[in-house]
């Protein structure tokens, strides 16, 4: 199949660096996204390494992907997986990036990169002042003259007008394939096979012609692509202290600074045989077989930075790595992500200049470390969005700072917010809109069905903004509350305070929090709503710097509220293949809480559809499914039977209203116990019914009430 306008030398592709960019797209939507890092991918070559010079151990293609965040955030994870199914590499911005980073830096990494595909659906994204297009347009026309493959998803009923104009643009234009798409799925689908016939073309165009040799600083005689490691693997992830406000006051000074970081990052890692696989924000991902080789690169990257000529106007630019060892496991071609993500929590605690590991990888390097080098324990700390403790080690050397600040963990914050016993699933969407609502509006409640996992959000993006807040993150429990006169009562033992001399419980919590920089976490005011509701307005107009996140199966109702509705997990259809049961939410809770009573279950083929009947069944309701594969994983379950009762669908689908007393928690817990009965006797089976982790490294993401 012949794509016009794809044409391009694929030798052309090859002889430039490939580094590697994974994020989100490039953060046009309208509304800003919130987070706390400001990070952006980079792709940089060697300023001095001659035409031809590859800086990374692999020779990987470069492919932007191009497309406003929060409404598309499902449909650029699939064209990741498209890309890196082909052993390519994506270069995009995640949506905890900054919002709209400088034109400077996506035009770089635009350079840099050699395919462009852009997503497009109904937002034209924001255009930033000074500017007569949005970033989004924008990229499209800088990448003129690259491979482009564009996709557009339908229906579009509310497309903006903007990027209509476009759109209609490109059509004209007749120089550009493009195709429409409906699901994420077949987005992907498409981009493979769409980079297959490119890559395959310009490879038969490049044979008949005059390929430029490549050229590998792995050395001669070695692979061309360094294959990723599987296995016991050490991963590497590093990241720039500060770099969000150089990009905005120092632009070209800080991209030149990042190709000297690339530059001497790249050598080091790639003496020590490390195979570069994905950069985040101004760092990079990598993975090594060798922990004691890891360690050796961490320790030559940060002397080689120390030494490296730094511009007057940025001074010294100061990397913290982290080093994490686990096992890893590929599936098309990209690791799945519980390692993943616990090397980039713990590189996230550290500071510029410092290098922290596991005691995973401690235990395999305290008798390899080199010459010079000893370990600090640092202890046990708390880390976002991970279940339990880390042991936290710091690689010490002669060469190196060896004072640094406290590690930034959820330790180092006030607050009350319980230690997670079980790990988060899914709820990515739910995530980006409470964290985005927290930022915008002073109370935001989180509203559901009760036991479809409100309280669990809750406290997962009270972590995840928690470094927003001077003054901590504060949880207090409402259910065991029986009067809406006790609410201020419940706030106030949240923070040790007590009424005085003819002050009220309210006017004592309004003094003590009004200057507070806090963020208060309100849990299950449905059967209070009168009493939440009066405190909510109190403090929201008495204490501006305080935000209020509640959970309920209604909304307080209050001028300035904002609602983030909860729904319950989609459940795959009756005629789902094994694919999309496995990737669905509810059974990736189900198969995570079944392992963790019993370790050898799992799915398989035979009997997916078994597990997929029962979180049916279930509604979706996270606590119910929790319930019931805690109890049913002990009968290996493979029929799927009869689905909650009128009891569990009331006790789940109403409130109590302004006034009155819902159930109250045993009650609540004696229907959703029943309902877990129901699916145990539905879904237990023959031995050998429900097979088959979803995914095979342990993700751990999972939701309680």
């Amino acid at each position: 199949m012949s794509l016009p306008g794809l044409a391009v030398d694929i030798s052309r592709i090859l002889a430039h660096g490939s580094s590697v960019g994974v994020g989100g797209g490039t953060g046009r939507d309208n509304e800003d996204p919130q987070g706390t890092d400001a990070r952006s991918p980079v792709s940089h070559e060697p300023p001095q390494g001659g035409p031809g010079v590859i800086l990374t151990p692999d020779q990987r293609i470069r492919v932007f992907i191009s497309s406003t965040l929060e409404e598309l955030a499902d449909e650029r994870a699939a064209a990741r997986r498209a890309i890196q199914r082909l052993r390519l590499v994506p270069v995009w911005y995640e949506s905890g990036a900054r919002p709209h980073p400088p034109r400077s830096m996506y035009r770089a990494y635009l350079e840099q990169s050699q395919v462009f595909v852009g997503i497009y659906w109904q937002r034209y994204g924001w255009v930033a002042p000074g500017m007569d297009i949005s970033g989004l347009e924008d990229e499209y026309r800088l990448a003129a003259g690259k491979p482009m493959l564009l996709y557009l998803k339908r229906p579009a009923p509310d497309q903006e007008p903007r990027l209509t104009t476009l759109l209609d643009s490109i059509r004209a234009a007749g120089t550009t394939s493009y195709r429409t798409f409906a699901t994420p799925r077949e987005l992907e689908r498409l981009l493979a096979d769409d980079l297959a016939v490119v890559l395959s073309e310009s490879f038969r165009g490049a044979a008949e012609g005059a390929a430029v040799p490549l050229r590998s600083p792995a050395g001669p005689g070695e692979p061309r692509e360094a294959a990723l490691p599987a296995g016991t693997v050490t991963f590497a992830f590093t990241d720039i202290e500060g770099s969000a406000r150089l990009w905005e006051t120092e632009p070209a000074v800080m991209a030149r600074s990042l190709v000297l970081i690339n530059e001497t990052l790249h050598a080091a890692f790639g003496h020590n045989g490390g195979v570069v696989f994905s950069a985040m924000g101004d760092g990079m991902a990598v993975a090594f077989s060798s922990a004691a080789g890891a360690v050796r690169a961490a320790l030559e990257a940060q002397r080689a930075l120390m030494a490296a000529p730094w511009p007057t106007e940025t001074g010294v630019l100061k990397v913290r790595i982290g080093l994490h060892t686990d096992e890893a496991v590929l599936r098309d071609g990209q690791y799945v992500s519980r390692p993943l993500n616990r090397c980039a929590r713990l590189m996230a605690a550290a500071h510029g200049g410092q290098i922290l590991m596991s005691d995973a990888t401690e235990a395999l390097v305290r008798s390899q470390l080199p010459d010079g080098a000893t370990l600090l324990d640092l202890g046990k700390h708390r880390l976002r969005d991970l279940a339990g403790r880390m042991h936290i080690f710091q690689l010490v050397h002669p060469d190196l700072p060896g004072a640094f600040p406290a590690l930034r963990t959820l330790d180092a914050f006030p607050g009350n917010l319980p230690l997670q016993v079980s790990s988060f699933i899914g709820r990515a969407r739910e995530l980006r809109q409470t964290a985005a609502a927290l930022g915008e509006a002073r109370v935001v409640t989180l509203i559901g069905v009760g036991g479809v996992g409100k309280t669990r959000l809750a406290l997962q993006v009270a972590e995840q903004v928690l470094p927003r807040f001077g003054d901590g993150a504060w949880l207090c429990e409402l259910a065991p509350i029986r009067d809406a006169a006790g609410v201020d009562d419940a706030v106030a033992a949240v923070f040790s305070v007590t009424a005085r001399g003819g002050q009220s419980t309210r006017d004592v919590l309004v003094e003590f929090l009004r200057n507070k920089e806090l963020l208060l976490v309100l849990d299950n005011c449905e059967h209070l709503l009168a009493g939440a509701a009066a405190l909510a307005v109190a403090l929201e107009r008495s204490c501006a710097r305080l935000v209020i996140l509640a959970t309920s199966r209604e909304g307080l109702g209050i001028d300035g509220e904002r609602l983030v509705p909860v729904p319950p997990f989609a459940a795959p259809g009756a005629d789902a293949d094994l694919e999309t049961i496995t990737d669905a939410e509810a059974v990736r809770l189900f198969v995570e809480r079944a392992v963790a009573v019993k370790p050898d279950f799992e799915v398989a083929a035979k009997n997916a559809r078994a597990v997929a009947a029962v979180v049916r069944r279930l509604d979706g309701v996270a606590l119910a499914i929790e319930l019931a594969a805690a109890r049913g994983a002990r009968d290996d379950p493979g029929r799927a039977g009869p689905a909650p009762g009128p009891a569990f669908r009331s006790a789940h689908g109403r409130s109590a209203g302004r006034g009155g007393t819902s159930p109250d928690a045993a009650g609540r817990d004696r229907l959703v116990l029943r309902a877990a009965h129901r699916a145990r006797a539905a879904a237990a089976g023959p031995a050998g019914g429900v097979r088959g982790r979803v995914h095979p490294a342990g993700r751990r993401d999972g939701l309680r009430r």
